[in-house]
């Protein structure tokens, strides 16, 4: 069928047209897309300005030059001299002038990846009643437990799937998260019921529930540290004996002699040094 169109093969002068952006036809697939959004709303903006329309054409096919039915990604040119607008497959756009469409294909690709990525840690979360953590990723939420999590379940957007153990640890971050109130009105009530640290000469029997163990490489060599909330309720800080090294978690019973120093910003916190005689009572046999 003879074509009439100003944008047939025949008569087209590549200088006559000007890129405007890019698309992709995979609605279903890349609707609501960052960067095919920001592509869009170059041609709306560039249309506003000139009022052109896109051009008919008897063909009907996807490229408004050559018909080609299974041109999925596009560019947009402009036509001023009819004031219209003409969609083109990769093949054409290289001839009016357009080499980036490997490029935009690429991204597309990547993203329709990334957003299969999201979907199924997505899945995976609401699966194992974590759903929350979904929520606070997307959020890009802040804050020590926070960050954890956006970090977590970014690496399970990357790489598929996380160890059931980090699946548990991000379930126990996002109920800290969602009972941070309720912590923290449990934390001011417990500090004020605390007694102050006692000031005393030369070491003192210090005796108490550990309440978090830090293990790091310093100056000396390897240490481990830990916070210690004594039987009255003030806490101290400070290294472990190298003798009771790796024997010491969280909610076990130590007692030691120490040399305790009150903190200067607050009466019921401290630290201890030179420790001796360290005994840990596992959480065991506190309970026998």
């Amino acid at each position: 069928m003879a074509r009439f169109d100003v944008h047939r093969p025949s008569v087209i002068d590549p200088s006559d047209y000007e890129y405007v952006s890019m698309e992709c036809i995979k609605i279903e697939s890349l609707g609501d897309c960052h960067f095919i959004m920001s592509e869009r709303e170059k041609l709306r903006a560039h249309m506003a300005r000139t009022g052109g329309k896109y051009s008919g054409h008897d063909h009907g096919g996807n490229c408004g030059v050559c018909g080609n039915v299974n041109a999925i990604y596009t560019s947009q040119f402009y036509h001023a001299k009819s004031n219209s607008y003409v969609r083109v497959g990769s093949e054409c756009a290289e001839k009016l002038g357009c080499y980036e469409m490997e490029g935009f294909k690429s991204k597309c690709a990547n993203w329709i990846e990334a957003r299969a990525g999201k979907n199924k840690a997505k899945a995976a979360l609401e699966a194992v009643g974590a759903g929350k953590a979904w929520e606070l990723y997307v959020a890009k939420a802040e804050g020590r437990n926070e960050d954890t999590v956006v970090d977590m379940v970014g690496k399970l957007v990357k790489y598929g799937s996380i160890s059931d153990r980090a699946m548990s640890y991000l379930k126990v971050l996002v109920d800290r998260i969602e009972r941070a109130p309720e912590i923290a009105a449990a934390r001011a009530a417990e500090n004020a019921a605390a007694a102050p640290v006692p000031v005393v000469a030369g070491r003192m029997v210090v005796e108490g529930e550990v309440l978090s163990v830090k293990k790091e490489n310093g100056f000396y060599g390897y240490c481990e540290k830990a916070l210690i909330r004594h039987t009255d309720g003030w806490k101290v800080y400070g290294n472990l004996p190298s003798a009771v090294h790796g024997m010491v978690e969280r909610g076990d019973k130590i007692r030691f002699k120490a040399s305790v120093k009150v903190s200067d910003n607050d009466p019921k916190f401290s630290f201890w040094k030179r420790p001796t005689n360290a005994e840990v009572i596992k959480k065991e046999e506190v309970a026998a």
